[in-house]
């Protein structure tokens, strides 16, 4: 079972309530850390996790700590390589959307 922590609440569009959630899985014999945007069901109740997310192992998370004050000082438009197929990218908002590119083998 995953350990989960909200990171963020906030009202979406039409009403619909959206969480923003940090969890700590184990795939594959692996820890990962999981960060995922969740959205309420308004006929359930109920929060679901939606594609709007990114799955990294442990050791790229520390890859992502170590240039955190890099990706602070990014401009928009900006694209971070952190590590492997991971990138970091401004946009006009606060903040930066983490990227992990699948490459098919």
């Amino acid at each position: 079972m995953a350990t989960t922590t909200v990171l963020q609440r906030s009202d979406g569009v039409n009403g619909v309530r959206i969480e923003v959630r940090l969890s700590f899985t184990s795939w594959q014999g692996e820890t990962r850390i999981d960060i995922r945007r969740w959205e309420e069901n308004p006929w359930r109740h109920a929060f679901f996790p939606t594609k709007s997310g990114v799955s990294i192992p442990m050791q790229r998370w520390r890859n992502v700590i170590e240039m955190r004050g890099r990706m602070m000082d990014m401009s928009s438009g900006d694209i971070l390589h952190l590590s492997g197929n991971l990138t970091a990218e401004k946009y006009s908002y606060d903040g930066v959307t983490l990227r992990d590119w699948f490459v098919k083998r």
